[in-house]
């Protein structure tokens, strides 16, 4: 529980609408060095009489290094649907909460304190 605790400001931070677009900008361009490096290593792979074990993994062709930027943006897409979840969930809570206090009559004014947060 206190794992939950320390990761939920980070959670909060990462996904708040103001750096959302400032996020997507990061992931495109990480996917262009990404897919730019995977490059370099498939020409030096190509090139050099005998690369090294670590070169010579990225392969032989070109286009495996398309691969590598859409990667990560698959990645990023899976982790922008966790977000929307975890919202999605929380509003349903919040909506089912204020609708049950508000049909009980001494919650009523605690339902529309509620609703003004």
């Amino acid at each position: 529980m206190i794992a939950i605790r320390s990761l939920a400001p980070i959670f909060d931070r990462l996904y708040a609408a103001e750096h959302k677009k400032e996020l997507d900008r990061w992931v495109v361009e990480i996917g262009v060095l990404a897919f730019l490096a995977h490059l370099g290593h498939v020409f030096l792979a190509r090139n050099l009489p005998k690369p090294p074990a670590l070169i010579a993994a990225a392969g032989q062709n070109y286009l495996s290094a398309m691969s590598t930027p859409f990667s990560l943006m698959l990645f990023y897409e899976v982790l922008i649907l966790i977000s929307a979840a975890a919202g999605s969930t929380t509003q349903s809570i919040a909506k089912q909460s204020r609708s049950s206090l508000s049909s009980m009559e001494p919650f009523g004014a605690l339902s529309e304190w509620c609703s003004e947060l």
